[in-house]
């Protein structure tokens, strides 16, 4: 239930343009966390000096696109992000919110006969949700 809420918190900011990057590593000693971080930082200005291309949009609508901290430093780094792109997440992090509130009614008891049956793969939205809010590397920032 938590992970729903802190979602909708997410979706809600989207929507409003309102949604702040706080820095994913505060400070490191570490000299391979410091690489990974410049690391990530190329990614996404890569990302952004492709925006405007046609095959890397439809490659990006047809994957699985970003965590949300990834998706806070893109779009702390520009002016204003193509409207594709924020609806594209906007989009992407409400059906995973859809997922949840599903798996939340499979595991309501006073729904009865009413309770969804959840194939497998459902059944793991719980670490979906954690990849998308914190990264594959599930740390909170």
């Amino acid at each position: 239930l938590t992970h729903r809420d802190i979602l909708i918190d997410i979706i809600d900011k989207l929507k409003t343009g309102s949604i702040k990057c706080s820095s994913r590593r505060k400070t490191n000693k570490c000299i391979v966390c410091e690489l990974a971080k410049e690391a990530e930082e190329r990614y996404i200005s890569v990302i952004i000096e492709y925006l405007d291309d046609e095959e890397f949009k439809r490659k990006f609508l047809a994957s699985e696109g970003l965590c949300i901290p990834h998706y806070e430093s893109l779009l702390a780094k520009m002016k204003s992000p193509p409207k594709w792109l924020v609806d594209f997440n906007i989009k992407r992090y409400k059906e995973i919110l859809s997922r949840v509130d599903r798996y939340i009614d499979s595991c309501n008891f006073s729904l009865g006969d009413k309770r969804p049956i959840l194939a497998d793969n459902e059944k793991l939205i719980a670490k979906q949700v954690i990849r998308t809010l914190f990264g594959f590397e599930g740390n909170p920032k």
